[in-house]
């Protein structure tokens, strides 16, 4: 009979049990918190229908954002300056009937472009170049296939790089953005 009402208090009591016990207890509180606040936020928050793309018949949202490929560019410096370029596509696909709008921000508000292994810095340019007289030491895009090149807009200034007014789900648009230093 001892034995058995050790099993029982080894099963619920002491210390490590309690803390289970607590983390399942903690869980719990969690995931109903979670399941209360994602069924709150789909009954009153609307779907704002200028970001999102609806298909009317059944509801459904459609929008494919995608890239060919990265745009890497290799260059080797040199003292009087060296001038490299590289394009990637964009394809946008959406069955919006307004369209979209492709806006192009570097992640935060520091347009520099920082080596991860040495932490050097290149800037951006300040105004519109053409590709003759780029800056050294300099990085900007263009999306006229590399004649002109634009400074890198902040995050809280976008620029607008491609606007549509109609959809196009078949297909898509691509838009080609050329990044030169």
């Amino acid at each position: 009979m001892r034995q058995i009402e050790r099993t029982q208090h080894n099963i619920f009591g002491g210390a490590k049990n309690r803390e289970v016990w607590q983390y399942l207890q903690c869980t719990a509180v969690f995931i109903a918190s979670f399941l209360l606040a994602f069924c709150m936020a789909s009954i009153f928050m609307p779907v704002d229908s200028s970001r999102a793309d609806t298909d009317d018949s059944t509801g459904n949202f459609s929008l494919e954002v995608g890239t060919s490929e990265k745009a890497d560019i290799d260059i080797v410096p040199t003292r009087d300056g060296n001038f490299a370029m590289s394009s990637a596509t964009i394809v946008v696909k959406t069955g919006n009937k307004t369209g979209y709008t492709l806006t192009m921000s570097d992640a935060d508000d520091n347009t520099d472009l920082v080596g991860a292994q040495t932490n050097s810095t290149i800037s951006s340019i300040d105004t519109e170049v053409e590709q003759v007289d780029f800056p050294i030491n300099k990085w900007g895009y263009s999306i006229d296939g590399g004649e002109n090149f634009l400074a890198i807009p902040t995050l809280n200034e976008p620029k607008t790089i491609e606007e549509t007014s109609s959809a196009n789900p078949d297909d898509g648009n691509e838009t080609i953005v050329t990044f030169g230093t």
